[in-house]
């Protein structure tokens, strides 16, 4: 039924609807306002804590990965180098026989060369950061097979000068090409190193974590305080959850830094001990052939060369192995080929040239080729089982990180949601 105005009243207007940030301002006002304020902050702290546990232990499962990859890069670029001084100890000992080369030598020195290009151009690939290196490299190599090729047809012909034209060849290859791979070893090593530390780093997550507790301590003191009720169960609750989830990543985390540790120390250290210890034998052998190739005191620089390689690159890395076990026997491979060695070297210093190029270049049992050839197959398979223990102590710990930062998200979040519960119970109370 309408109303009739009538003389003498007054008509009165409906309230006009007051705008959303009044409404707001009103919200926050009093007691049930700062109970609004403290269920927004504890439920937006927790959940950020949350997401930053998630993404910690998520980073930390990818670093481990690309520790993994790197690890990966760097044994590719010592086994360019190892290849390469192979195939340089194949071509200089294929030189102690005049005329055609053994067909053996020939294609062991093949096949290194082959390696060495197709590892080039997979790590090319696999890390674009190597890729303007490794391609310098390539140039030096084809260089280098150039100069042997030449070496090899004057050798031929008998022409003595062959020789200058090898040893021009390996001098070249250890000044240039040597140089480019040792940056590419550091540039991966520090890629590694740096992805090992980043494994381990959970600052972030104690910090935010730390805070979370303090706002849901303080949170309940503040409810205390202004409703007189000191037991509040889904907020204690939730404050609990998220002292669980702080120390269920932050035991992810140090399970993480000690594997990654271990790896590290152990069997990464082994994986690049080994591979420097093969690539220093092929090199050592290529300095016997050069030294006996060249004779006298033309061959005098090899012969120390090959005592820094035996002492220092191969006996002395050996000895410091970061895995012992890794390392059994190997000393003595090594000695029983010195052994020889030196026998070739006793000849040669005897004046007889001849009968120490035929020495040093046969093959049977009982040759310095055949002691070499054993250390070198053993030194590989250890080389590959450090490597595979390595990636494998690496990549163990990933899965379980993964699965543990969704395990501290869905806790983060039923924190956030029992804050919420929380204080809203204490809301109604004032409606």
């Amino acid at each position: 039924m309408s109303q009739q105005l009538t003389a003498g009243t007054v008509a009165v207007a409906p309230p006009a609807p007051r705008a959303p940030t009044a409404r707001l301002v009103s919200g926050l006002q009093g007691t049930p306002g700062r109970l609004r304020v403290v269920a927004a902050v504890t439920a937006l702290v927790v959940a950020a804590f949350g997401l930053v546990a998630a993404s910690t232990l998520r980073s930390s499962s990818g670093a481990l990965e690309r520790a993994d990859l790197n690890l990966t890069q760097l044994v590719r670029v010592q086994s360019i180098q190892s290849d390469l001084l192979q195939a340089d100890a194949s071509a200089t000992n294929a030189f102690l026989v005049a005329g055609l080369e053994p067909p053996t030598q020939r294609a062991a020195y093949d096949d290194a060369i082959a390696r060495v290009t197709t590892t080039i151009a997979t790590a090319a690939s696999a890390q674009p950061a190597d890729a303007a290196a490794l391609g310098a490299l390539n140039g030096q190599v084809q260089q280098y097979t150039a100069s042997v090729e030449q070496a090899r047809a004057l050798n031929r012909q008998g022409l003595v000068v062959g020789a200058t034209y090898l040893r021009n060849a390996s001098d070249t290859l250890r000044g240039q090409g040597i140089r480019l791979i040792d940056a590419l070893r550091a540039a991966n090593q520090s890629r590694l190193d740096t992805e090992i530390g980043a494994s381990s780093s959970g600052l972030a997550l104690t910090l935010v974590g730390a805070l979370a507790i303090v706002v849901l301590l303080l949170a309940l003191v503040e409810l205390a305080r202004r409703t007189h009720r000191y037991v509040n169960v889904p907020l204690a609750v939730g404050t609990g959850l998220v002292v669980v989830t702080l120390v269920t990543g932050t035991v992810a985390i140090a399970s993480v830094r000690s594997a990654a540790t271990e790896a590290r120390d152990g069997s990464v250290a082994a994986t690049t001990s080994l591979s420097q210890v093969r690539a220093a034998a092929f090199d050592a052998k290529a300095n016997e052939s050069l030294t006996i190739i060249l004779q006298g005191p033309a061959g005098d620089p090899y012969e120390a060369l090959w005592v820094t390689d035996s002492e220092t690159h191969v006996l002395q890395r050996l000895t410091t192995l970061s895995v012992p076990a890794a390392a059994e026997g190997l000393g003595a491979a090594w000695n029983a080929y010195v052994s020889r060695h030196e026998a070739i070297r006793t000849t040669s210093a005897k004046g007889r040239y001849e009968q120490a190029r035929t020495d040093a270049a046969k093959t049977d049992p009982a040759s310095a080729n055949a002691a070499f050839n054993a250390f070198t197959t053993t030194v590989s398979q250890r080389l590959q089982q450090q490597e595979d223990a390595a990636g494998a102590a690496l990549t163990a710990p990933r899965t379980r990180t993964s699965l543990v930062g969704w395990l501290v998200l869905v806790l983060s979040l039923a924190a956030a949601a029992l804050a919420l519960r929380g204080v809203g119970q204490r809301l109604e109370e004032y409606r």
